[in-house]
């Protein structure tokens, strides 16, 4: 079955309310072009705070947005993925990385929260949110299955694969990447839609905001690793793709490398005690 996705290569202004309305005109405008499901940037609803060493999430809460977001999707019949910051009401002081998918209807379906936060130059993500937890969703999005990775959790591999084996077609990859770091990306991703056999949607931020220039260059790598269209350019854009689960479904019986995994050699994998070289026991 196919499915027609877009992307939207958005620049961030410093004022929330401003971005949320220019990520909804962009969304109607994708929708008039035939997408079914759209994905915004990470971090969608401000510029890039965690830039700052220190410093405190400029929101009171994600509820505005999410409730514009909500309406907007109902309006123009779109499954929406609203990467922004959480607030859950349960705990004021805690702030999650997330992406919040919307269904036609205008209906939360769920969300799915970064678990792997970086603490680099320009990107002091642990000082400002907290882990997610729990096994990783898949979401049914109009018979299309879903799965997301935000940003830094692309480069720990164990998440896609974890997604390709609870039935995931197609994961999104909201990123935030800067200083021409491109190529690295781009064979990172197309490696993970490659081992696991799925589609692979990267949309990254784009725009300079103070010494972070977010280049963009948003691409969708086919189940075989294959670019599907040439990767965006470095400005505003709304990114298109068309994607076949047929595809999904054909690369995984020419390749076999979810049929013949060796689980039982894997165990290492899920040991605590084992990492930064240190050899497994045994």
């Amino acid at each position: 079955m196919q499915y027609t996705l877009a992307g939207i290569q958005a620049v961030a202004t410093a004022d929330p309310a401003r971005n949320v309305a220019h990520l909804v005109q962009l969304t109607e405008i994708a929708a008039t072009r035939g997408a079914a499901i759209v994905l915004l940037p990470q971090l969608c609803t401000t510029q890039w705070f965690p830039a700052r060493q220190n410093g405190g999430v400029p929101l009171e809460s994600h509820r505005d947005a999410l409730a514009t977001f909500q309406a907007c999707a109902k309006a123009h019949s779109v499954h929406l993925v609203a990467p922004m910051p959480e607030r859950p009401r349960k705990n004021r002081h805690e702030w999650f990385n997330s992406a919040f998918v919307i269904d036609p209807d205008g209906k939360l379906v769920g969300i799915q929260q970064k678990r792997h936060l970086p603490d680099l130059d320009g990107y002091r993500e642990k000082g400002y949110f907290t882990p997610g937890q729990g096994p990783l969703p898949v979401f049914d999005l109009g018979g299309l299955r879903v799965g997301i990775q935000i940003c830094w959790d692309n480069y720990f591999p164990e998440g896609a694969r974890l997604l390709a084996l609870a039935g995931a077609q197609l994961i999104f990859a909201p990123t935030a990447a800067a200083f021409d770091s491109q190529e690295r990306w781009r064979g990172l991703l197309c490696s993970h839609a490659l081992c696991n056999n799925l589609y692979l949607f990267r949309l990254n931020r784009v725009g300079e905001e103070g010494a972070m220039a977010f280049y963009g260059q948003s691409f969708c790598a086919d189940p075989f690793g294959e670019l599907v269209a040439e990767p965006a350019g470095s400005t505003e854009a709304i990114v298109m793709a068309t994607i076949d689960t047929d595809q999904v479904d054909e690369a995984r019986r020419v390749t076999r490398f979810l049929a013949d995994r060796q689980p039982e050699i894997y165990g290492p994998l899920a040991d605590p005690a084992v990492g930064n070289g240190t050899p497994a026991a045994g």
